[in-house]
């Protein structure tokens, strides 16, 4: 056991630009994931069945707006699961202080 221990967590301090370089490659990595989706080459004339039957009634709309609606979902549930947890370790950090 160490004698010296000391409570690290409380010389923590975060920024909101500490969150932003955090999140920004999760950001690029979901970017790259789309676009390497709308970049993959297929050859026009060969038209596949699936293709047919979502374009002929335009569910493929209905699939994207359900999917970004998840997306945006779960984006927004991670912000204000960040701001709560950022508000615990500021109340934390001023009663410690006491």
């Amino acid at each position: 056991m160490d004698n010296y221990l000391e409570n690290t967590f409380i010389n923590i301090k975060r920024t909101k630009v500490d969150a932003m370089r955090k999140l920004k490659p999760l950001l690029l990595m979901l970017l790259l994931l789309f676009i390497s989706g709308i970049m993959n080459a297929q050859d026009g004339s060969k038209e596949s069945t699936v293709g047919e039957f979502m374009r002929s009634d335009q569910r493929s709309y209905v699939v994207i707006a359900v999917i970004l609606t998840i997306l945006a979902g779960i984006v927004l549930y991670l912000v204000r699961l960040g701001r709560r947890i950022g508000k615990m370790e500021r109340e934390g950090q001023s009663g410690s202080r006491q």
